[in-house]
């Protein structure tokens, strides 16, 4: 018997000292050569092993080995493994043991609470986030009210999306947690291993753009990932809200920097086809771009005179107001358009911009390949996605802005014959585009909101026309 053992009955009595390895227990600490000094101390987790009939028995362990349960009111679960075969422990190394199994024995017991709590939280994070979906917010807010007070008492909210690859997602999840401190509610999407939803209470009177920003850090300080954000919903409306931040997230793929935070804000230029808009652009423009001088001389000036009034027009550009007019009506006859339709200012001022301001991609038209139709760029599914979310605020609205929208453009914004068509007084149409204005954050009064009013509609009822409905943007024809 070990001498050590056996000057201090304590040994045979305490189940936290055995001087050999039980049937129910593994000691994984490897064999190791003869030292004067203790071996390395190891945790490891003891498990039951059944017998395997059959096997070679296992080789008995040195003499001088100490397995010390660091959990003895529940048993052998963790255990301090120590073996030398050197000399026999003395009373002195043994009571070190113990004081070592003990302590490593609170920091186990520390990691499993720390780890139970946060399985714990997860879990009424994940049950919160499901309640706000299917509208239940006052069950919702009981649940967060022991973890975050307060933190869903506003009654609306935004919603982001954080898309990562799958190996990155729980990095993702504690930096988006820390960067949110506290302001939003963070879970790792339960239906798809990619994705991070983080729900922004917004409370009236305070910035809601917060979270947004401290999310597009995050995306560009990580390298990777994407992130898509929805508007301000009620409470009651996230689901409506995850659906919009889902397709945001969608748009944000092709945006710079990989962030949409607001289908509202997303830049449909980016969604079209880049090579067919390409195409589409410099056939609609030809005529005027085969002549070097007259392509420089006209682009700035449609450019300008297309987005303001030929007196701001002329103004900006340092020249007479009739020559912005003779420029423009140059261009509208070598173009067979018709500035005062508001479809025809719109496809141009498109045109203009894909050449002038997008990088051309490579390659161009194979000999004979028609150039795409204006339709056929609006009707991509990254497109269709945007003008459903761009309109879908204003769909609700009890005014039925949209027929008000619809019958305006037919007019070519002209407000009068709208009220007139409709039987509505002109007060009454201008706060209907008001209204329609602050659902799509768009200025109607700009070449670009009207260009968007009409691309979504076009898309979205097909009772908009686009510039394409005459021969007037054939020039191919000329």
């Amino acid at each position: 018997m070990n001498p050590a053992y056996r000057t201090n009955p304590e040994h045979r009595t305490n189940p936290a000292y055995r001087t050999s390895p039980e049937p129910r227990t593994h000691l994984a600490t490897p064999h190791r050569p003869a030292t004067d000094s203790l071996a390395p101390a190891h945790a490891h987790r003891s498990a039951y092993a059944p017998p395997h009939y059959g096997a070679a028995p296992p080789r008995p362990s040195g003499p001088h080995t100490r397995l010390i349960t660091l959990t003895p009111a529940r048993g052998a679960d963790t255990v301090l493994a120590v073996a030398r075969s050197s000399a026999p422990f003395d009373d002195t190394e043994l009571r070190l043991l113990g004081h070592a199994a003990r302590l490593l024995g609170l920091l186990d017991q520390a990691r499993r609470e720390y780890r139970a709590a946060a399985d714990a939280s997860r879990a009424a994070r994940r049950a919160a986030m499901e309640l706000l979906l299917d509208g239940e917010v006052d069950k919702a807010r009981r649940v967060m009210a022991p973890q975050a007070p307060g933190l869903l008492e506003a009654d609306t909210a935004r919603v982001f999306v954080v898309d990562v690859p799958r190996t990155h997602r729980d990095t993702a999840v504690r930096r988006c947690e820390a960067v949110t401190a506290g302001r939003a509610l963070v879970i790792a999407d339960p239906r798809t291993d990619r994705r991070i939803v983080v729900v922004q209470p917004v409370r009236p009177g305070r910035a809601a753009d917060g979270v947004g920003a401290e999310l597009t850090r995050l995306i560009a300080a990580l390298g990777i990932g994407s992130v898509g954000g929805s508007g301000v919903y009620s409470m009651s409306l996230l689901a409506e809200a995850l659906r919009e931040a889902t397709a945001a997230q969608g748009f944000a793929l092709q945006q710079p920097g990989s962030v949409a935070l607001s289908a509202h804000h997303t830049d449909l230029i980016s969604l079209l086809p880049a090579r067919e808009a390409q195409l589409w652009a410099r056939q609609l423009l030809a005529p005027l771009m085969r002549n070097d001088a007259q392509w420089e001389q006209m682009r700035d000036t449609l450019l300008t005179a297309l987005a303001h009034p030929y007196t701001v027009a002329a103004r900006r550009l340092s020249l007479h107001r009739n020559t912005v007019t003779r420029r423009v009506a140059r261009a509208a006859d070598a173009l067979c358009v018709d500035f005062t339709s508001v479809s025809d200012r719109i496809a141009v001022g498109l045109a203009l911009e894909l050449v002038t301001h997008r990088e051309q991609p490579g390659g161009s038209a194979a000999p004979g390949e028609a150039p795409p139709s204006l339709r056929s760029l609006l009707f991509s599914p990254q497109v269709t996605a945007w003008a459903d979310t761009l309109l879908l605020s204003a769909r609700g609205d009890r005014r039925d802005l949209l027929t008000t929208a619809t019958v305006w453009l037919t007019h070519d914004a002209h407000i009068e014959p709208t009220a007139r068509t409709l039987g509505l007084s002109e007060a009454t149409v201008r706060s209907h585009l008001r209204a329609l204005e602050q659902h799509l954050a768009r200025d109607l009064g700009s070449l670009g909101g009207l260009r968007d009013l009409q691309f979504s509609l076009h898309v979205v009822t097909g009772q908009v026309e686009v510039g394409e409905h005459c021969g007037a943007l054939c020039p191919a024809a000329n």
